[in-house]
């Protein structure tokens, strides 16, 4: 959160599951992330953005220790917040003055494979999610979706990455296609700097995006910046955060803070983060 929401070249982080399922490959490690999130509602994705407070939760773990021939990953999150009602959410007919309530609940499921390559330093990954959701004017219904990734790490200290996201045609509860790229560089301990930019197949005023995100590490606490701007959505926005870590595990609380179309104070994005990591093995003597 607290690095503009980036994600696609970043090794470490378990997002990798879903936004870049190529990255899961690169390094070895074992790692359990959760999240909890706060603030105004509509998974960006899918395009419901300005409705009311909404409220999120994830887990996921991932595993690419136990074989050095595959990688793999699952992730969990639930969603629920109130949106906007658009044309589609309105009922045929309603008494005047009763209350239309669209409230959207969803739940993913979500898994991830990869195949590391030439010692670790290339990863091709296969990704996928199942969806379930409940709304208050659509029903209850499914749906499914693919994701292709790559990672390449030429040096320990840059990391490139390549996504295309949602490939399946679906229908409207379905996100829309995406095509993502990363590029990462970081001084291990010290420093590290990320830059993404994406193309989203929506019918908006621009499909592009870009965001970036730096993070500096004094000792074991981390401080993170960065901010971003999305075409699809028309909005620029500012995070920040902050939190420590060890091998361990960690913690963090990053904010999103919008720019624009709507600066108001209800409209930032609190996020708490745990990652709990699996200590490196010992060497026999």
């Amino acid at each position: 959160m607290g690095m503009g929401r980036v994600g696609v070249a970043a090794p470490s982080d378990n997002a990798a599951i879903t936004l870049n399922p190529g990255l899961l490959g690169l390094r070895e490690r074992y790692d359990f992330h959760a999240h909890f999130r706060l603030g105004p509602a509509g998974p960006a994705p899918r395009g419901e953005v300005g409705g009311g407070l909404g409220l999120q939760w994830a887990a996921s773990a991932m595993d690419a220790r136990t074989s050095s021939a595959v990688a793999l990953g699952f992730a969990y999150s639930g969603d629920r917040f109130d949106a906007p009602l658009a044309d589609r959410d309105l009922p045929g007919w309603w008494i005047p003055g009763e209350e239309i309530t669209n409230r959207k609940r969803y739940q993913d499921f979500a898994g991830g494979l990869a195949i590391p390559l030439l010692d670790r330093h290339l990863s091709v990954g296969l990704g996928g999610d199942v969806g379930l959701y409940d709304h208050d004017r659509q029903g209850e219904g499914l749906f499914w979706d693919l994701h292709l990734g790559v990672g390449l790490q030429p040096t320990e200290g840059l990391t490139l990455g390549l996504s295309a996201r949602d490939l399946l045609p679906g229908d409207g509860e379905d996100r829309p296609m995406q095509l993502l790229a990363g590029l990462r560089a970081e001084d291990q301990g010290n420093l590290a700097f990320e830059i993404n930019a994406g193309h989203t197949w929506v019918d908006a005023a621009s499909p592009l995006s870009l965001r970036a995100g730096l993070e500096k590490i004094l000792g074991h606490a981390e401080l993170r910046l960065g901010g971003g701007w999305s075409g699809p959505e028309g909005q620029t926005y500012a995070t920040a955060g902050i939190g420590t870590s060890d091998e361990g595990g960690g913690l963090e609380y990053g904010v999103a803070v919008p720019l624009s179309p709507d600066p108001s104070p209800g409209a930032l994005l609190h996020q708490i983060s745990i990652r709990f990591g699996a200590p490196a093995p010992i060497d026999p003597l």
